[in-house]
């Protein structure tokens, strides 16, 4: 019993036990981490998801914007050609761009520079003069041709594009 004494007189009061189950708090508690812990998963999962959509989307944007600079880069180099052809064949000896059209199969780049346009109907103009060997600017360096001394772009287009019409094409280019 507690006992209070005021100035003006004597007040009693009671005073209360509490006992606190342990036992029934953890329990009750590892219930409400064992939700929160659930519920944080889901929402980890969910951004995950998101995340990875949004990292394909941007995989797509960024395959499609390469795409689209190649088809560009494409279309100045097939101008260049049309509009320039002495100047491309200097470009071309100087610094062997069919070596680097073959390495990139541009096909369509290497049968316009060969034979020219069809739609025009005129004989075309000879835009590659086939040569035994590359402009000694640099050596020309890949690890799967160390083995292999490439000296001309014959060799380099049979070597590179196996089976591929692109070697027949050449082919057809020296014999006329």
């Amino acid at each position: 019993m507690f006992e209070y004494r005021p100035n003006d007189g004597k007040m009693r009061d009671f005073y209360l036990k509490v006992y606190w189950y342990e036992k029934v708090s953890k329990e009750f508690e590892s219930g409400v981490d064992e939700i929160t812990k659930q519920e944080n998963e889901i929402v980890a999962e969910d951004e995950e998801r998101k995340e990875k959509i949004i990292r394909r989307h941007e995989v797509l944007n960024k395959a499609n914007a390469c795409e689209e600079m190649v088809v560009y880069i494409n279309r100045i180099i097939w101008r260049f050609i049309k509009y320039r052809p002495d100047d491309f064949k200097l470009l071309d000896i100087r610094h062997n761009v069919m070596k680097n059209l073959i390495l990139d199969d541009c096909d369509h780049l290497i049968k316009f520079i060969l034979f020219g346009n069809d739609d025009d109907g005129k004989k075309a103009n000879k835009l590659h003069i086939p040569r035994n060997i590359f402009w000694k600017k640099k050596k020309y360096v890949d690890d799967d041709t160390e083995s292999e001394k490439i000296t001309n772009i014959m060799e380099l287009a049979i070597y590179h594009c196996k089976g591929k019409l692109i070697c027949i094409i050449l082919l057809e280019n020296i014999d006329s």
